[in-house]
């Protein structure tokens, strides 16, 4: 293969584990429904809603769902002090259509860069030139946990602002602008849910990326 192919190859390579490891923690941790359970628990959501915990774990199911789902606008009821209760009000609906739309994005992302990943792995097979896919492993892994100790030290040090900032980027209407007052949504998730959320993405994606570290140096060292 000519050598500004292999260099391109590489580029794409590394940009693809980067986007894989960072889009299938994303997917894990917004499908677990256990750590729903663990914010609600953890953040006396049931103690401030006077929702039970069932009823908690409800609607975490039809949030999940919702995001998997076709269906364009969320409608979860629960019960609350014995009788239905609609969750969450129509400032609240738009705004998981918005976030709907982002957790579709990374699942784009998350097919084709395991497409890209999965299609390297087969042409290593093929080649059988194990130094070919090495050296981009191992800087895609690399890569990968340089952004994500970036991150985590900005978001280490001011948690708030990083949060605020992406909403600003990733929605184009102040919908996500919700009260505690009125507003269940950010009740049942406040801030100190996302900040453990992140940390857990966070985690995941270093995970993966040491993985690629680890296994970029192996074939390197017994493919000199």
């Amino acid at each position: 293969m000519p050598k500004i192919a292999k260099y391109a190859f590489s580029l794409v390579f590394v940009a693809a584990f980067f986007l894989f490891s960072l889009s299938a923690s994303l997917a894990v941790v917004i499908n677990c429904r256990a750590f729903y359970g663990y914010g609600f628990r953890e953040f006396g959501v049931s103690q401030d809603t006077g929702i039970s915990p069932d009823q908690l774990n409800l609607a975490a199911r039809g949030l999940i769902s919702y995001f998997n789902s076709s269906q364009e606008y969320i409608s979860v009821t629960v019960i609350k002090d014995g009788a239905p209760f609609t969750l969450f009000n129509q400032r609240e609906v738009l705004h998981l259509k918005d976030v709907k739309g982002l957790i579709r994005l990374d699942y784009t992302i998350l097919i084709f860069s395991s497409l890209m990943v999965g299609g390297a792995a087969v042409l290593l097979v093929i080649r059988r030139d194990y130094r070919f896919l090495a050296r981009p492993l191992l800087w895609g892994g690399a890569l990968t946990l340089a952004v994500i100790f970036f991150i985590t030290i900005l978001a280490v040090t001011n948690f708030n602002t990083l949060f605020i900032d992406f909403h600003l980027i990733s929605f184009s209407n102040d919908f996500w602008q919700l009260d505690p007052a009125t507003d269940y949504l950010i009740r049942l998730f406040p801030e100190q849910f996302f900040e453990q959320a992140a940390a857990l993405v966070g985690a995941g994606t270093g995970i993966f990326a040491a993985a690629g570290v680890l296994g970029g140096w192996r074939l390197l060292k017994k493919n000199p």
